[in-house]
């Protein structure tokens, strides 16, 4: 890996130097050269290089943070918000956007949720962290797992699954529409 990002650095510093031929002097045209070769080996090292591990920047999960362990091998992290008075048999799940947008770390900060409306009607409402995202599992990019739709259709059908119910209401954010119009498909 030492050696490929050594010919990428050289690539990368003499294409900087092709684009800076014309600066005078040639001081000025190798600096910049320098420079682009740096910039371009430090983006290509952090985007394709960097090992993925599951080492999360986010905070403990709190203790309304539950799990499930799907048979997709997904690890999903979810919060229940119960329906209170009259119970609706339906649960309402919640699809956050992004796609990578973590949902149940802010689900912690702010305790005002939109379910309050939902719950006070009878709704059982569901927050879940996406596989990649917040406190749900990463893949390990290097045994040939890769994040798809498919992959997240498939996790959500578990999840339908695991809740024990036929029928779902989905609310959607953002990335969470194309989700659910992938599920519905």
């Amino acid at each position: 890996a030492a050696l490929f990002v050594v010919l990428i650095v050289g690539l990368a510093s003499w294409l900087g130097f092709r684009v800076a031929k014309a600066a005078r002097p040639f001081s000025k045209g190798l600096t910049l050269a320098v420079i682009v070769g740096i910039v371009y080996s430090c983006a290509f090292y952090f985007i394709l290089l960097r090992p993925t591990t599951n080492d999360h920047v986010y905070p403990t999960p709190g203790p309304e943070v539950k799990y499930w362990q799907l048979p997709t091998g997904s690890k999903i992290a979810y919060v229940m918000s119960p329906g209170t008075g009259e119970h609706k048999s339906t649960p309402v799940i919640m699809l956050h956007g992004g796609p990578g947008f973590p949902v149940l770390p802010m689900f912690q900060a702010y305790p005002e949720r939109m379910s309050d409306t939902l719950t006070a009607i009878g709704y059982d409402v569901y927050y879940y962290d996406q596989l990649g995202c917040g406190f749900s599992s990463r893949l390990d990019l290097r045994t040939g797992d890769n994040y798809t739709v498919a992959r997240q259709v498939d996790d959500l059908e578990a999840i339908r699954a695991a809740i024990g119910s036929d029928q779902m209401i989905l609310i959607v954010f953002s990335w969470g529409a194309t989700l659910a119009s992938h599920y519905m498909l």
